[in-house]
């Protein structure tokens, strides 16, 4: 189906609902258009995704899907919150083996240990974002690890059938690189806090000295690396840049008592500025597209297909993008035959109660849905002798549809059709809007109308 507008897109629990209904049904075969969900969800004056979810969710099996799919977004969401927890526990304890000798900080080795490896993950990152070329969608390592085990964990603890398994797949291609970086760079981000925290409690509660060891590299230009890294933490309160005096005092020895404190805050800072900031960044970046992420419906595939002409032609009034419908401007109505000598005949669409206490006349059968409508064609055929008219009984607790009103118009070349209309003084009361959809939709398709007990 073409449609003018843009395509919607869905939170992720509406996407994978709809997603796991169409793999269900497409696993099942031809999707059932003759039910009460898909006329109460074409009735809406809504977009046509909004129409696919209601009628996903007023399925029978909606509610169960829903759950199942719940559990799994609250696996994804304790997911997200325990890599900042589980790399609070990985910094701490990286910070901690970062003496080189009791009562001894080597800042070249420190900073090596916890934030070149970090450093060059995160170059890492960004190479696989631009290239995508990961085919589940999801980027960064850790972040792929994640999604492939958050699966399998699930796996092990919740049910997964086919269509959710597919569902979910879906999704991790079309939101799993969102996710991986939530994840990524929420572990990393929690690694740094972990590291500074746990550096920070013992430098208040401990003395140390600090150095600046190295076996291969030397000369002049380690003074100025050392100068050059400082720039930037230098811009946070309490951190001092060192002076060239200092910078060399620290590679030939340790650190006098006199500067202990601004390489202990050199420490801190480099690791806050080039290590904490970056991935505290990225974190809120990703973090917020992942509670705003939307999913579009690829309405290309044959479970939509065989649906949105069903939801279209017995939809609503009313589309969004292109204003009112037409009111069957393309139908071509066959010409009605005159009543036959044979008495009336009744058929039931979507009764409550069936067969009818009294229905006033030889009954052929319900009419609910395709094979039924089917069988009553075949045996208004079959009669030797045509009705007098054919009565369709109807309730006033359904909405009425153009797909119905075309399939009884369809009726007239046999004999006179009416729609007697079932309902009790509460309903007529409570639905009288439906009652005056119904007298249009017998107008519109040249049939008689009428109200039981009226």
């Amino acid at each position: 189906m073409n449609r003018d507008h843009p395509a919607l897109p869905l939170p992720p629990a509406d996407w994978l609902l709809v997603e796991v209904t169409r793999r269900s049904e497409e696993q099942t075969g031809d999707p059932p258009l003759e039910n009460h969900a898909t006329r109460t969800a074409a009735t809406l004056d809504a977009p046509l995704e909004r129409r696919i979810i209601e009628r996903a969710r007023r399925l029978p099996e909606g509610p169960g899907w829903r759950r199942r799919i719940d559990g799994w977004l609250s696996w994804l969401r304790a997911s997200l919150l325990a890599m900042p927890v589980l790399g609070l526990f990985f910094g701490a304890g990286a910070a901690g083996l970062v003496e080189t000798r009791p009562g001894t900080i080597a800042l070249s080795y420190a900073l090596a240990a916890l934030l070149l490896m970090p450093t060059l993950m995160l170059f890492l990152w960004l190479l696989m974002m631009l290239r995508r070329t990961t085919p589940d969608g999801a980027t960064g390592l850790l972040g792929r690890t994640a999604w492939k085990g958050l699966l399998l964990l699930g796996r092990l603890g919740l049910p997964l059938p086919g269509p959710l398994a597919g569902a979910l797949a879906g999704f991790g291609r079309r939101a799993g690189r969102t996710f991986a970086a939530v994840a990524t760079h929420g572990l990393w981000t929690g690694f740094f806090i972990g590291a500074i925290g746990w550096l920070a409690l013992r430098f208040v509660g401990l003395r140390f000295d600090f150095s600046w060891e190295t076996t291969l590299l030397t000369g002049g230009w380690m003074e100025s690396l050392i100068l050059v890294l400082g720039q930037l933490p230098a811009l946070l309160p309490g951190v001092e840049l060192p002076t060239p005096d200092q910078a060399r005092a620290v590679l030939d020895d340790v650190s006098t008592p006199q500067t202990r404190a601004l390489w202990a805050h050199y420490l801190l800072g480099a690791l806050a500025i080039y290590g904490l900031l970056p991935r505290l960044l990225l974190l809120a970046l990703f973090g917020w597209r992942w509670r705003r992420i939307g999913l579009t419906l690829d309405l290309a595939r044959p479970g939509y297909l065989r649906l949105l002409p069903a939801l279209d032609e017995i939809g609503s009034e009313y589309d969004p993008a292109r204003g009112p419908r037409a009111q069957d401007d393309d139908f071509e109505r066959v010409p009605a035959a005159p009543p036959g000598d044979g008495p009336a005949v009744l058929i039931g669409v979507e009764l409550d109660d069936w067969p009818p206490e009294n229905p006033g006349a030889a009954v052929l059968g319900p009419a609910n849905d395709r094979a039924q409508r089917q069988a009553i064609e075949q045996a208004l055929a079959g009669l030797q002798t045509r009705p007098q008219r054919i009565i369709a009984r109807c309730s006033a607790r359904r909405s009425p549809d153009r797909g119905t009103g075309r399939w009884l118009a369809g009726l007239r070349s046999t004999a006179p059709v009416e729609i007697e209309l079932e309902c009790t003084d509460d309903s007529a009361r409570r639905d009288s809007i439906r009652i005056d959809d119904w007298a249009r939709l017998a107008e519109r398709f040249g049939l008689d109308f009428r109200v039981l007990g009226r």
